[in-house]
């Protein structure tokens, strides 16, 4: 299975990429959510793809800045699914409205990790189910969301660690 492709975005996209997490830091979910289905509407999965791995990326900088650890350095993230009695429980026991935020840690662990290859099979996981025009979340959007949630809060996590103000 190949990575779409991971070439720099062309400046339209890089554009509507910010305006989508700009969006998302913001408290505007409606507006992210829309700005994503154009993006793909427009652009397709590689846009999207460029989208996961831009916010991967920027919760892997504020993460290991907050925790003093070298932006370039190796680290090593894990993802342990917590039931209802606070044991660690395997991710498919875990309940069906978890799955798109467990997508979304597995994604931002591969991605720390650098283990493109996981990183691009999680991606075409999600994508088997496309984006649809009738305004419903399906699976990929909600992954995409639930990525675009956590990303946004790392973003606002490094924010009021390094200024001591809330956004």
């Amino acid at each position: 299975m190949t990575a779409p492709e991971q070439a720099t975005p062309h400046p339209q996209i890089a554009r509507q990429i910010r305006q989508i997490v700009i969006r998302a830091a913001n408290g505007d979910q409606h507006g992210a959510i829309n700005a994503l289905v154009t993006l793909n509407n427009e652009h397709g999965p590689t846009a999207v793809y460029n989208l996961c791995r831009t916010l991967a990326e920027a919760t892997r900088r504020v993460t290991y800045a907050i925790a003093g650890i070298s932006a370039d350095g190796d680290g090593c993230t894990m993802v342990a699914v917590l039931g209802p009695d606070d044991h660690v429980i395997e991710p498919d026991q875990a309940p069906t409205e978890a799955q798109p935020v467990i997508w979304a840690a597995r994604f931002l662990a591969a991605y720390s990790n650098g283990d493109n290859a996981t990183v691009a099979a999680l991606f075409h996981s999600s994508r088997e189910s496309s984006f649809t025009d009738t305004g419903t979340l399906d699976r990929h959007l909600t992954e995409v969301v639930a990525l675009l949630d956590l990303g946004t809060g790392a973003i606002q996590a490094g924010y009021v660690h390094f200024t001591g103000n809330t956004p």
